[in-house]
């Protein structure tokens, strides 16, 4: 609000016809000068910058940057009610198979792979989940929340986040998920006995 103001407020003396552009110029000016403040403040402190941070959010899903591992290539895996879908095309990750390459961890009953791509059946879990890296851009969504993909509501745009955590570039939280090889679905495993 105080952005508006001061943006409407620098417009004031100029002709009706020039305030709206007079009134964008402004509205963008303060909105850098905002985040620039939010920088400098930050990196003044005694707080270091995380290595991976969240650009945008939208409740159940997030995308950010991760300039601490940065992986040469992309990847990713995602299931929808009874489909499983890896994908991967990294450097010094293993590949998916070929063949019948069923990972029962997963409750998968058939999935067949192609070296860098895997797509099957399985026991539907939750609606739909999605992981993926690309170099040092990296993202996460699920639906309903759930352990190893997005566990809270999450809400950013521009690098502010104001959930789950308020701030510029916050910490995105640790999705499991895209820190273990994509055939590995033991974290799920795990995260069922502990909640039992």
């Amino acid at each position: 609000m105080v952005l508006l103001q001061a943006a409407f407020l620098s417009t004031a003396d100029t002709a009706p016809g020039d305030r709206y552009s007079d009134f964008k110029s402004a509205l963008t000016l303060s909105t850098v000068q905002l985040m620039v403040t939010s920088l400098t403040s930050f990196s003044q402190s005694n707080n270091k910058m995380p290595s991976s941070c969240v650009s945008d959010a939208t409740i159940c899903c997030w995308s950010g940057f991760n300039c601490g591992d940065c992986k040469f290539g992309l990847g990713g895996k995602s299931e929808c009610l009874c489909l499983v879908e890896e994908c991967c095309l990294a450097v010094g990750e293993d590949s998916l198979g070929c063949g019948m390459v069923t990972n029962e961890d997963n409750k998968e009953c058939c999935k067949i792979g192609l070296m860098g791509i895997a797509c099957g059946l399985k026991s539907p879990e939750v609606l739909c989940t999605q992981a993926q890296y690309f170099c040092c851009m990296e993202g996460a969504a699920s639906f309903p929340f759930t352990k190893g993909y997005v566990e809270s509501f999450s809400c950013a745009v521009c690098f502010l986040s104001c959930a789950p955590d308020a701030g510029c570039c916050v910490e995105a939280k640790e999705a499991t998920a895209l820190r273990r090889p994509l055939k590995d679905y033991s974290y799920k495993v795990e995260g069922q006995a502990m909640n039992r």
